[in-house]
């Protein structure tokens, strides 16, 4: 299991999936803007959460947006 802590944007909607085994899970990308100046630049990171992490993904995501928090 890898760890990331990083501050970005979601760019596209939390959806859950189903696998073809039916296995749960979720795949969004954040994009965060590294560099300073004329060397500012995006990177893309691509996100995957299977099973109980991913169901805890879009329960946050559903909760923020009933806040009208950013996730």
């Amino acid at each position: 299991m890898s760890q990331l802590f990083t501050t970005g944007k979601v760019i596209s909607n939390l959806e859950l999936k189903a696998s073809a085994k039916q296995n749960l899970y979720i795949h969004f990308t954040l994009v965060e803007q590294i560099g300073y100046g004329e060397q500012m630049h995006s990177q893309f990171i691509h996100v995957w959460a299977w099973g109980y992490q991913a169901e805890q993904l879009k329960r946050l995501a559903v909760a923020a947006e009933q806040g009208g928090h950013q996730l």
